[in-house]
């Protein structure tokens, strides 16, 4: 089973967790297609694990940093911090339109045949922005999502009027790949109860992306 020419790549491990990059373009985990690739399979080829079990996924065009768990022990442990809202997850977007310099989206989700849409009868869900950068139409948002609710962030930029560029689905412009990157994890290690900050470098196409959104 193959994976995209720049495939996941193992960032951190230990007995208990793994760090991983997860490419745009690469399933989280394995679909009914069996040629499809996927990162939980390509990992089970990769690594001995006594239970390895992913507690958090990507979409397919989001690329990334994903963490898994290793080990029984620490399997419940960090199950739980993710459904009490105990890890900080931060992300990358490239955005059309110039937002606020920093600001709070506090607008709840509901779903109608996979379609995300804000509803007020919907599930709470909030995200906090930082304007990273203003590039000509475009700006470089840092994302905080204090919920995790299914197409959370693609939902919110898309309802503020800078929808995430290449998220055809919610208003985006058409490019070769959604611009969303998730870049960092910080939680307690669910064994040691050490507190860790996960990074995952934006790829080179980003900075490349830079450049051609400054000039337009």
């Amino acid at each position: 089973m193959g994976c995209p020419v720049n495939g996941p790549k193992i960032l951190w491990r230990d007995q208990d967790l793994i760090a991983v990059e997860k490419p745009a373009g690469l399933l989280s985990h394995p679909s009914a297609d069996p040629r499809r690739a996927d990162l939980v399979s390509w990992l089970r080829a990769q690594v001995e694990a006594e239970q390895l079990v992913m507690h958090h996924r990507l979409d397919l065009e989001t690329s990334g940093l994903l963490v898994l768990t290793l080990s029984k022990r620490a399997c419940a442990p960090l199950a739980q911090a993710f459904a009490e809202r105990r890890v900080a997850k931060t992300y990358l977007a490239w955005v059309s339109g110039s937002p606020p310099r920093q600001g709070r989206v506090d607008l709840a989700l509901g779903e109608v045949k996979g379609r995300v849409k804000a509803d007020r009868a919907g599930k709470v869900a909030v995200t906090d922005f930082v304007c990273q950068r203003q590039a000509g139409l475009y700006a470089l948002l840092q994302l905080k999502p204090l919920h995790g609710r299914k197409h959370q962030l693609r939902v919110h930029c898309k309802e503020q009027g800078w929808p995430i560029v290449g998220d055809v689905l919610y208003g985006g412009q058409a490019s070769g790949r959604l611009w969303l990157h998730a870049w960092k994890l910080g939680l307690a290690h669910p064994v040691t109860g050490e507190q860790l900050c996960l990074e995952c470098p934006v790829p080179e196409d980003w900075r490349l992306l830079g450049g051609v959104l400054a000039d337009k």
